[in-house]
């Protein structure tokens, strides 16, 4: 396996310093409309590292009722999922290369719009490791290759970065949202600040989409996106991460969203899909979304 390919596995997890893995926190109390997909959400992702096709990309979310849950690798380690708002949130991402071998596959729990606990392994060979974590509110403990538990006291706020491309889609991103994320190295306790901004408008389509009644159809090159940035705010500063998501007009003329099953209610949707993730020389580029 490549070094690129490596590089790919890195996208979702924004930074990687060292063999630090990163907790991120708000530093802006702004309100969460409400979940941004549906009762279960399928986005698929061609993968191009120098325009060159490299691999694929799957995240499946999936909502989940109140009452115990647990990660799908460990079903026998319950969580409390308690909030009557907004349940809870199930993740998973696999990716693989152009032979479909597994080169890393992630689980991430959410309770509300806060994480619970999450599992992420890597198999390439340049890099096989497997991270175990869960978080309290105010400590976040660890564990590398199913070694011993380590932990770190955190503000409360933080979340694993497993989730935060997800927990910025429930933002209103079309209010110029802006924030500031807080990094922390579980492995020395150091913090960087991450500024977070949407910083630009434009139009991306071409993927298909299938909604809740099982219609599909292919995204018009006029479908609105917001461009988010994630930037570091000391040096070395380095290229912005860019995320590029749909725009959400509330009076539907101009916007893009996905209807979930019509049986299952009205805020059954998916909006502010993210169609492309772009890192450098590296871009996830969707092509296929289905909400149930």
């Amino acid at each position: 396996m490549s070094k690129r390919i490596v590089a790919l596995i890195s996208l979702l997890i924004v930074v990687i310093l060292a063999s630090g893995v990163f907790l991120t926190g708000c530093s802006q109390d702004q309100k969460l409309p409400g979940i941004a997909w549906a009762e279960e959400e399928t986005l698929t992702y061609s993968i191009f590292t120098d325009n060159v096709l490299t691999g694929s990309l799957v995240i499946v979310t999936r909502r989940l009722p109140v009452g115990q849950q647990a990660l799908p690798k460990f079903p026998d380690e319950k969580y409390d999922v308690n909030s009557s708002s907004s349940g809870g949130t199930l993740i998973t991402k696999t990716a693989k290369d152009l032979s479909e071998n597994i080169i890393m596959y992630s689980e991430a729990l959410m309770n509300g719009f806060k994480p619970v606990a999450s599992y992420k392994e890597v198999s390439t060979s340049d890099a096989q490791y497997s991270l175990k974590s869960r978080y309290d509110g105010t400590r976040y403990f660890y564990s590398y290759n199913g070694g011993e538990e380590e932990k770190v006291r955190i503000k409360t706020g933080f979340m694993d970065n497993e989730i935060m491309y997800s927990i910025v889609r429930c933002y209103e991103l079309e209010s110029n949202y802006t924030s500031t994320f807080t990094l922390i190295d579980p492995t020395n306790g150091n913090k960087e600040s991450l500024s977070v901004a949407v910083t630009a408008e434009g139009t991306q389509g071409g993927f298909e989409y299938v909604n809740g009644s099982g219609e599909s159809a292919i995204a018009a090159t006029s479908t609105r996106t917001l461009a988010v940035s994630f930037t570091r705010t000391k040096a070395p500063v380095g290229k912005s991460l860019v995320v590029y998501y749909t725009l959400e007009d509330k009076t539907g003329a101009t916007g893009f969203y996905l209807t979930g099953d019509p049986a299952k209610g009205v805020t059954n949707r998916s909006s502010h899909i993210p169609v492309m993730i772009q890192e450098n020389n590296v871009k996830y580029i969707l092509s296929n979304v289905v909400a149930n």
